[in-house]
C-alpha cells in the first residue's frame, strides 16, 4: 500500500510536548557546579530563541564532559530548531548510547527523523518511547501516525485505539483516527471519528474543521450534508472570534461547495483581507473560482444549489 502521509508532522507536536521537559532535565549531580550554571545559562538562551549562544555554551560543556547525555540532547534540540537535522540526530544517537532509557533522546531523534521524512527510522524510536512510557496515550498516537505514513493503516488504527482506551475523551486523538480512516476512503468511519472529536470537546477546532470539510466534499454523496458542513465551519469561526483567516476560508469553501457563491465570496474575501502575504495567492485563486461560480473541490456529482443555509 502506498504511504498515506497522514499528519506528516503530528509527531513533532506530540513528541515535543511530551519530551520537552526531559530534554532539559537536571544534569548528573557529579558534574561541577560551574558547568551546571553554564547549562542553566544555555537553557535561558534556548528559551529566548538565542540558539547560537545556547549552542556555544553546550559546546563548551561538552568539550569538558563529552559524555553528558543531557547536554547532548539539549544541543541536539538547538540543532533541530536550526534545521540541522543530521547533526542533531548524531547528538541524540550518542545520548542514547550513553543512556538507553533516555526518553527525551528517543523522542527528539524520532522528531528529527520525521522532519527529514524518514518515518521508517522514526518508528523504532517510538517503539522505545512506548517501552519506557507504556501508559502514555500520546506515545501510541505518534507511533500510529508513523505507521499510517508507512502505509500501515490497520496497525496505525490499533495504536490509536490503545490511545483512546487510555484517554477516551481526547479530541485530537479522535481527529487523528478520522484522518486515517479518511485516507483509506472509509468515509463513514471518518465522519464518526470527527463527530466523536466534537462531542469530546465542543471547542475542538480540528474536529469541527475536518468534519466540515468532509461533509461538504465527501466523494460519497450520501454522506454529504452542506447545512451541517456550514454549521461546523462557522463554529470554527465563532471559536476564533472570526479572526483566523484559515477558518474564514473554510467557511467560504463550505458555502461554495453548497452552491452559495455570494456567501462564499464574502467569507473568502474576509479570509484574504486577514491572511499573511504568503497565503494570499492561493486564496485569490479560490476567490476567482467562486466569482465564476466554480468550486475548488471537484467531486463526482455536482452539489445541489441550496438556499437559506
Amino acid at each position: 500500500m502506498a504511504r498515506m502521509h497522514v499528519l506528516s508532522l503530528l509527531q513533532v507536536v506530540f513528541i515535543l510536548s511530551a519530551c520537552s521537559a526531559q530534554a532539559f532535565a537536571e544534569p548528573a549531580p557529579e558534574i561541577p557546579d560551574r558547568l551546571k550554571t553554564v547549562l542553566s545559562e544555555a537553557k535561558t538562551h534556548y528559551d529566548a530563541g538565542r540558539l547560537p549562544q545556547a549552542m556555544a555554551l553546550y559546546d563548551d560543556v561538552l568539550s569538558e564532559v563529552p559524555d553528558l547525555a543531557a547536554a547532548l540532547v539539549a544541543r541536539g534540540a538547538c540543532r533541530m530548531k536550526l534545521n540541522e537535522f543530521e547533526p542533531a540526530i548524531m547528538d541524540f544517537t550518542r545520548a542514547i548510547e550513553l543512556d538507553p532509557d533516555n526518553q527525551a533522546a528517543y523522542g527528539a531523534r524520532a522528531t528529527a527523523w520525521a522532519n527529514v521524512k524518514r518515518p521508517d527510522k522514526a518508528l523504532p524510536d517510538f517503539d522505545q518511547i512506548i517501552r519506557l512510557r507504556p501508559n502514555d496515550a500520546n506515545s501510541y498516537v505518534v507511533r500510529g501516525v508513523t505507521k499510517a505514513n508507512l502505509g500501515k493503516p490497520l496497525a496505525a488504527l490499533a495504536d490509536v485505539d490503545v490511545a483512546l482506551s487510555l484517554e477516551p475523551g481526547n479530541a485530537k486523538t479522535h481527529v487523528v483516527r478520522g484522518m486515517i480512516w479518511q485516507a483509506v476512503k472509509q468515509f463513514v468511519a471518518a465522519r464518526i471519528a470527527f463527530e466523536s472529536a466534537v462531542r469530546a470537546d465542543a471547542a475542538s477546532l480540528e474536529g469541527h474543521n475536518k468534519l466540515a470539510l468532509l461533509l461538504v466534499t465527501c466523494p460519497d454523496a450520501s454522506l454529504r450534508d452542506y447545512i451541517r458542513g456550514i454549521e461546523h465551519a462557522r463554529e470554527c469561526c465563532k471559536l476564533t472570534d472570526y479572526k483566523q483567516w484559515q477558518h474564514l476560508a473554510m467557511l467560504g469553501t463550505a458555502y461554495a461547495q453548497a452552491g452559495q457563491f455570494s456567501e462564499a465570496i464574502k467569507w473568502q474575501q474576509s479570509a484574504l483581507d486577514s491572511a499573511p502575504a504568503e497565503a494570499k495567492p492561493a486564496l485569490e485563486q479560490r476567490l476567482a473560482l467562486y466569482r465564476e461560480g466554480k468550486v475548488f473541490y471537484k467531486i463526482a456529482s455536482p452539489p445541489p444549489r441550496t438556499t437559506n443555509l
